[in-house]
């Protein structure tokens, strides 16, 4: 972000090693491009022919003889690009000889395990096969409703939140678990529900709209799928480190005033605030990160003040009371996009 690394790290591992790394961002830049159909018959042209004088879109004819009145002007190939901002994890696997029907099964089985765990609807967190889905090393998970599900950060901040995932993502591919928490350490030992009516994965488990074209190799019945949600349904996940565009210090101003404050700050990994309040006021009292849309207050501030920031869409957090820091460092850090 602006040129300087903005990402959180985490690995989950159990008892035989490392399962998989992470690195979860918040806001980042997503860009979606449209190489063309994927019936297509020549796979090295990419994009779409757009008549450049109308704006329709035009024919994506294999021949490519232009027209013959050189006053019309010839259609052009374009890409089509999107982009959006979204709260994002990248999860990448660290076990080897995966097959693409294994990492199809248990891309698609976490996300129906994020989405029961968390209680969310369906669509509200979608994932994409990385870097793409014909070369499958990993899942990029992305909140995809307005504002973000505040789901992701809590897969690498929280040591046991993959684990309830994996967990809950072999219950819904139709496996019975023991009621006492106890897991099988054999994939083929797992039992099935005898009313289940499921053979390789159906609308009630992993098949959805938003994965139509990984239908005819999603298995829920792979050996190594279920082998790995066994492995992270017992893991924990430890944080590996977090690279932010800066860390936490105070503005000038600001320092002797709210010390302890700070120290607090930089145990929860914020990062540092705006060297001066969006509103170019005293920092003593009113600390702000623009790009965020968050500002912390503290006794002092001025009600009008604060009003003004609400108005402009700032959501405001205060410290005027010692004795609501700890929710008011929850409540902040959530919108910053790090762990509570």
């Amino acid at each position: 972000r602006d040129q300087e690394p903005d990402v959180r790290r985490a690995a989950t591992s159990d008892e035989e090693g490392q399962i998989a790394s992470f690195a979860y961002g918040a806001g980042v830049t997503i860009t979606r491009l449209n190489k063309g159909l994927r019936r297509r018959a020549n796979k090295r042209v990419l994009g779409f022919r757009i008549d450049p004088v109308s704006g329709y879109w035009a024919r994506n004819d294999d021949d490519e003889d232009g027209p013959t009145d050189p006053a019309v002007a010839a259609p052009q190939w374009i890409v089509p690009m999107v982009q959006d901002r979204k709260n994002a994890l990248l999860m990448v696997p660290m076990l080897e000889e995966l097959t693409e029907s294994t990492l199809a099964t248990v891309h698609h089985a976490l996300l129906r395990g994020i989405e029961a765990v968390f209680q969310l609807e369906e669509g509200e967190i979608l994932a994409e096969s990385m870097p793409t889905r014909s070369v499958r090393k990993g899942f990029l998970f992305y909140e995809a409703t307005e504002g973000g599900a505040g789901v992701l950060v809590r897969l690498v901040a929280e040591p046991h939140a993959l684990a309830r995932v994996a967990r809950e993502a072999l219950g819904i591919m139709h496996f019975v678990l023991p009621d006492d928490g106890s897991l099988p350490s054999d994939p083929s030992a797992l039992r099935e529900d005898p009313d289940a009516d499921c053979v390789a994965g159906c609308y009630r488990c992993l098949l959805s709209y938003y994965n139509q074209p990984d239908h005819e190799i999603i298995e829920r019945r792979d050996d190594d799928a279920r082998a790995v949600l066994l492995r992270l349904a017992a893991s924990t996940t430890v944080s590996t480190g977090t690279a932010s565009r800066t860390s936490i210090s105070p503005p000038r101003g600001s320092e002797n005033v709210h010390g302890a404050w700070f120290d607090e700050a930089a145990r929860h990994d914020l990062p540092a605030p705006d060297p001066e309040p969006v509103d170019g006021g005293d920092p003593v009292a009113l600390l702000t990160w623009a790009r965020h849309y968050v500002a912390a207050t503290f006794a002092g501030c001025e009600e009008v003040r604060i009003g003004a920031l609400v108005e402009r869409g700032i959501e405001v957090v205060s410290f005027a009371d010692r004795s609501s820091w700890d929710d008011g460092f929850e409540r902040l850090s959530r919108a910053l996009g790090r762990n509570a």
